[in-house]
């Protein structure tokens, strides 16, 4: 989070070089363990184990169905979809939509760069990592 704050304050060639460095360090696919996938199938399963009571979840759910598919049946099979994802999908994915992709590059300049950030910022990457 922070440095998703920080990231507008800097130099246009150093936040995209930040980018990109980050973009490198998921493709080592550090992160993409059994244990965590599991973790975050449990979580958002829980969360729509919680929605699936609430009327407004369920008519988007047949909503992005109907659209994505064709068939609002598809609404009621996400739950068995998801506990079948394994981490070779994830990778599949994540090398397809990210990996493979020439970047969009968007840099929006500050309207006002608080007094903190100009005074002090030049110490955030001192202490980042």
């Amino acid at each position: 989070v922070l440095d998703g704050a920080f990231l507008p304050h800097y130099r246009r060639k150093t936040a995209f070089r930040r980018m990109e460095e980050a973009v490198a360090e998921l493709g080592r696919f550090d992160w993409l363990t059994d244990e965590k996938l599991a973790a975050t199938r449990r979580r958002v399963l829980l969360g729509d184990y919680r929605r699936t009571y609430s009327a407004s979840w369920l008519a988007g759910a047949l909503g992005r169905a109907r659209w994505w598919t064709g068939d609002e049946a598809g609404a009621f099979e996400r739950l068995e979809r998801l506990e079948q994802v394994t981490s070779d999908d994830v990778r599949a994915a994540f090398e397809k939509y990210v990996l493979s992709r020439e970047p969009v590059r968007l840099y929006v300049v500050p309207r006002r760069v608080p007094l903190w950030v100009r005074l002090f910022g030049w110490l955030y990457p001192l202490f980042q990592r």
